[in-house]
């Protein structure tokens, strides 16, 4: 065999070779489309948090008179801690850097049993915390005395106050809108609805009825933002709940690099190893043609003389 036709072969050889212990990566990244462009990233998922976070206070057994109280104890520092009051979601905070982290829930009344779970950014759940029990027993109303000033004019909602709302992490990208359904249910006819968005602006709502309805707000940000939900109705009767949202980064590279937390960052491979595996095999397959059709005209040229 000639030697530059060997040579070839074993050129093409090493390109294919090399093509093919890229496009293993492959299996890393996904193809994402944000604001009209491509771009390639990903995520390798690692495992869940393992350790639960804990609920210090209160603490068990604890009787209340108000309905909205504090709630905190320990977790890892940057992930999501969830709470449930009786299976039913009562808010979310983010742990702070110190590892402990603090919420105001509202309680149901009768007995609340409550646990936490922490979250991180690919919406992997812990384990659940040890439940903690406490009672919502609200003040006994003093009957009105007619003429006598000194009794307390208290009034009370036909049935409790309530918003009705489980909040689950979504992409939400600066500059797009975030609707957010506002659902509630209870009290007495008209209630103010107000929202604290987290950025430094509100919105106030007047509404008379409980039917849902949905408001939008756009971030100008990215970050983690703190959005607290407030409902109040006619006789002063309030309910409050308080969640995190996540407001992503604008992706604008196309090799852009996740730094999610919870699992290894991904470069573009497929990009890579698209590009070396066709373009090494084109770059090797042009290489042999060249030599071989050099090679067939020496020989054509050889025997005319």
């Amino acid at each position: 065999m000639n030697k530059s036709i060997r040579h070839s072969i074993q050129t093409l050889f090493v390109f294919l070779l090399v093509g093919l212990c890229v496009l293993p990566y492959t299996s890393y990244a996904a193809i994402q489309t944000q604001s009209g462009s491509v771009s390639i990233n990903s995520i390798v998922p690692g495992p869940p948090p393992s350790t639960p976070p804990t609920i210090d206070t209160p603490t068990q057994g604890q009787n209340f008179d108000t309905k909205n109280i504090s709630v905190g104890g320990g977790c890892i520092s940057s992930l999501l801690v969830k709470v449930f009051d009786n299976n039913v979601f009562a808010g979310s905070t983010l742990c702070q850097n110190d590892g402990t982290w603090s919420l105001l829930v509202d309680l149901n009344i009768g007995r609340n049993d409550l646990i936490a779970r922490q979250y991180d950014t690919l919406n992997q759940s812990s384990p659940d915390s040890d439940t903690v029990t406490m009672y919502y027993v609200p003040p006994s109303i003093a009957p009105v005395i007619p003429g006598d000033s000194t009794t307390p004019q208290i009034q009370v909602a036909e049935f409790e106050l309530r918003i009705n709302y489980d909040y689950t992490v979504v992409g939400i990208f600066p500059g797009q809108p975030f609707r957010l359904p506002i659902s509630f249910y209870g009290g007495t006819p008209p209630y103010a609805v107000s929202i604290d968005w987290g950025d430094g602006s509100t919105n106030l709502y007047s509404r008379g009825t409980e039917k849902e309805f949905i408001t939008e707000h756009t971030y100008k940000d990215p970050g983690y933002k703190t959005v607290t939900i407030r409902v109040t109705d006619a006789l002063g009767n309030t309910a409050y709940v308080q969640f995190v949202i996540v407001v992503n980064g604008k992706v604008t590279s196309p090799f852009n690099l996740s730094l999610l937390q919870g699992g290894r960052i991904a470069i573009a491979w497929p990009v890579i190893a698209l590009t070396i595996g066709l373009g090494t095999g084109m770059a090797g397959g042009i290489l042999f043609e060249r030599h071989y059709l050099v090679r067939k005209r020496s020989k054509k040229t050889n025997r005319k003389k």
